[in-house]
């Protein structure tokens, strides 16, 4: 893996996630539904011969549009990542602007996780961690595998390098999860 910038001197990655794949699915599920509408209906509608060479142009733009438009939220999914090292948890979003925020480990009180029905189902949840600062919380959504962020977490905590999963829990699967080095 390339050299991490944000990282400290000495820091060691344990763990990266992106939010889980549903994101992109949520954020482009509907532009897309149009967008194949619109071509299917343009495609079955009968125009005279001049304008049907219009027509396909006009969809193959269209269609041009919204490989661009997939591929900028794929873009915009990848620049968001959480990440647990052994001194702290950094979370980091943003394509031209960056934005990123840490959490040292000192300062962590608490971990929790949430699951809702769909998020058991395809393996993601919210995770919230109570930090002493005056903000209190950072809550972090859509995160692949909540329970094994937890476990890894609060093994750093407890002065190991992760926790393995408990008996009956999943341990974090790849989907979204960047390996380390």
């Amino acid at each position: 893996m390339a050299e991490d910038r944000d990282l400290l001197p000495g820091e060691t990655e344990l763990l990266r996630v992106h939010r889980h794949p549903v994101v992109i699915v949520r954020r482009t599920a509907l532009p897309i539904l149009v967008i194949v509408a619109i071509l299917a209906v343009g495609a079955l509608l009968p125009l005279l011969r001049p304008v049907a060479t219009l027509r396909w142009f006009v969809e193959l733009v269209i269609l041009i549009a919204a490989l661009v438009y997939l591929d900028v939220q794929y873009i915009i999914w990848r620049s968001e990542s959480l990440t647990v090292t052994d001194q702290r948890v950094l979370y980091r979003r943003g394509v031209f602007g960056r934005f990123s925020r840490s959490i040292g480990l000192g300062r962590v009180q608490d971990v929790s996780t949430a699951q809702g029905p769909f998020g058991r189902l395809f393996g993601y949840g919210t995770v919230e961690v109570e930090s002493a600062a005056r903000d209190g919380a950072e809550v972090f959504d859509h995160v692949p595998d909540p329970v094994g962020f937890r476990n890894v977490l609060f093994g750093q905590l407890h002065g190991g390098h992760g926790a393995a999963p408990r008996p009956g829990e999943p341990a974090l699967p790849d989907r979204g999860r960047v390996p380390r080095s």
